[in-house]
């Protein structure tokens, strides 16, 4: 028999982190959002979270409220089409309501193994901020062994300084990752990544408009793909050059979770690693998240989906994918959301 049509609710929520966040691109006091949420017949439900991060996403939260509000699940159809945000969100939902329907992990859901674990990278506030070094000591006491630090190519000099500092602070073992935003000077492209490379960079992420990548012959410092891959940049030949080897994942950026998982194997078939990262998202999209990173693991690199300051203002809620600086694959079914326990 066939099933009833599901029920589909969307809520707004709007949060003002603690503190800015930042990038070399710009900078946000205030994230805004929909909470998706699935209802079958029997009362059971998935979550979802539509985060789009205004002058980043290609979609806007206005679309997307506008797209899902007061609309059957079943005629959303091809109205998502351009809005990666808002189908993440759906996606999400619908693979957590399967997964309390089945009583198995989101994670599991995506092809995690059982016992699937992955280290979890610590995001440093910029490298001109005075808590940068004791946020690098702080993270690394707290069980952190991968540090990811922020790049301004209008600082370049100065931030070089930090990451310099940082790295003869920093133990042997820990890997550190560097993300430019693309702001890099195209004309000095390879004077700064021979200066980066003496602090041998787990990678560098968006040096510069991908466009001008392809000029490179070579390169000292592994390349990381990432907002790029939301604006059309068909990633093969760099890939295949050996010009990029990592893609990090977002999927609120992508299109949802079988779209990450998708241009994963592409990126594993000629040799590269991912990383799956956050938009400065939510607990519910994190935890989204979590499980694609677990279900990619061992082929890919420590998550970038640690706690960061727009998480505070959200309503408490902790994924049960958590386990201190790992993720691990849960026990709970689906998503794993407790809304009742503290972040």
């Amino acid at each position: 028999m066939r099933r009833p049509p599901l029920r589909l609710e969307v809520r707004r929520l709007h949060v003002r982190p603690a503190r800015a966040l930042e990038n070399a691109r710009g900078a946000w006091t205030a994230r805004a959002s929909l909470l998706v949420r699935v209802v079958d017949e029997d009362g059971l439900d998935g979550w979802g979270e539509c985060s789009p991060l205004p002058g980043f996403s290609p979609d806007s939260l206005e679309a997307c409220a506008a797209a899902l509000t007061g609309v059957a699940l079943e005629e959303l159809g091809s109205g998502l089409a351009d809005l990666p945000a808002a189908r993440f969100a759906v996606e999400s939902a619908l693979l957590d309501l399967r997964g309390k329907r089945e009583a198995r992990s989101a994670s599991a859901l995506l092809g995690a193994t059982e016992h699937a674990s992955l280290g979890i990278a610590a995001l440093l506030p910029p490298a001109s901020s005075p808590a940068f070094l004791d946020a690098a000591r702080e993270a690394i006491a707290a069980g952190h062994r991968t540090l990811k630090a922020k790049l301004d190519g209008a600082r370049f000099e100065a931030d070089l300084t930090a990451l310099r500092q940082l790295r003869r602070a920093l133990p042997a073992s820990i890997r550190l990752r560097l993300d430019a935003n693309g702001s890099l000077e195209p004309s000095r492209l390879e004077a700064c990544l021979h200066a980066l490379a003496e602090l041998a960079p787990e990678f560098l992420e968006e040096p510069v408009p991908a466009e001008h990548l392809g000029a490179l012959h070579a390169t000292p410092v592994p390349l990381a793909l990432d907002e790029s891959l939301s604006r059309g940049l068909e990633p093969t030949d760099l890939l295949r050059r050996k010009l990029v080897s990592v893609l990090v994942l977002k999927p609120a950026l992508l299109g949802g979770l079988a779209a990450s998982v998708s241009l994963a194997r592409q990126a594993q078939s000629h040799g590269a690693r991912v990383v799956v990262s956050h938009l400065w998202e939510g607990p519910v999209a994190m935890a989204a998240c979590a499980a694609l990173a677990l279900a990619l693991a061992p082929e890919s690199l420590d998550a970038g989906l640690g706690r960061h300051p727009a998480l505070e203002g959200w309503p408490r809620a902790r994924s049960a994918a958590y386990d201190g600086c790992r993720l691990v694959t849960p026990r709970a079914p689906g998503l794993g959301i407790d809304w009742e326990a503290a972040p």
